[in-house]
């Protein structure tokens, strides 16, 4: 699939990642990351990512809100973050293109074949997407 474009790291797993593996082009300094996540039908995702929605909207559009109220608009950000992106058969998936913060010779050539990389896997994955109703629900 890379055709030897970059280098493809073993399926490991850390407290922050999760499960993951990482996928880094020859000689950048970009990587992208393949992190499994909860797996969600479409409908439940749609029911998920609604429900989400709806506390977020809440909670950046209050003005005056009760400790209560701030932690459950902290809860569902963090809620909407778990969410997968993507689905492969069984597994929850993300996918995130990581650059350096720093500028250098090349920069932008190493971000264009990281971006390439990205593209050809998530072109492998089935993407989860919110119908027009999703985001109304509640």
């Amino acid at each position: 699939m890379l055709g030897g474009r970059g280098d493809c790291g073993s399926v490991t797993q850390n407290e922050f990642h999760g499960r993951f593996f990482e996928v880094v082009p020859h000689n950048s300094g970009c990587r992208v990351l393949v992190l499994e996540r909860e797996y969600f039908s479409q409908r439940e995702w749609e029911r998920q990512y609604a429900g989400v929605m709806n506390q977020v909207a809440q909670f950046l559009t209050r003005t005056h809100q009760t400790r209560e109220e701030a932690a459950v608009g902290v809860a569902a950000m963090e809620q909407m973050r778990k969410l997968p992106g993507w689905s492969y058969e069984s597994i929850g998936v993300d996918v995130d293109l990581q650059t350096p913060d720093v500028v250098y010779p090349d920069m932008e050539k190493d971000q264009a074949e990281a971006q390439r990389i990205f593209d050809e896997i998530v072109r492998l994955l089935k993407p989860y997407r919110a119908s027009p109703a999703a985001g109304n629900a509640g």
